[in-house]
């Protein structure tokens, strides 16, 4: 029997007000854990992750890593959605990151990335 897979999800960027990101993170992760129960999820929030987030039946099964900065509006966590992030999860031994709005980790060292792109339409304007 394999081990199972351990995947750290970017949530740095959630705030109260996060629009469709936010939906798609409130839809995405009890759709991945009723999928595959033995998932090991950890999730990294900033200072302003709205209080929906941890409150919902399935937050319990996540490990949450709670960073010293804000989820916007601050320098610092651009910093740890393109570095710290990636630090910590090969510190985890976690199989992969999943940015799920638009960015993920440029620093991973040996753990693979992955970033949902939400929306293209500045492409076509």
């Amino acid at each position: 029997m394999s081990r199972a897979l351990r995947v750290g999800l970017n949530l740095a960027y959630l705030v109260e007000d996060s629009g469709g990101s936010g939906t798609y993170a409130r839809e995405l992760l009890p759709a991945l854990l009723a999928v595959e129960p033995q998932l090991e999820l950890t999730a990294w929030i900033g200072t302003t992750a709205p209080a929906w987030l941890r409150e919902q039946d399935w937050a319990r099964e996540l490990r949450w890593i709670r960073l010293p900065v804000p989820g916007t509006g601050s320098p610092w966590h651009l910093w740890y959605e393109l570095v710290g992030i990636g630090i910590d999860a090969r510190r985890r031994r976690l199989d992969l990151v999943h940015g799920l709005a638009y960015l993920a980790p440029l620093v991973h060292p040996g753990v693979p990335m992955v970033a949902t792109i939400l929306d293209v339409i500045w492409a076509h304007h």
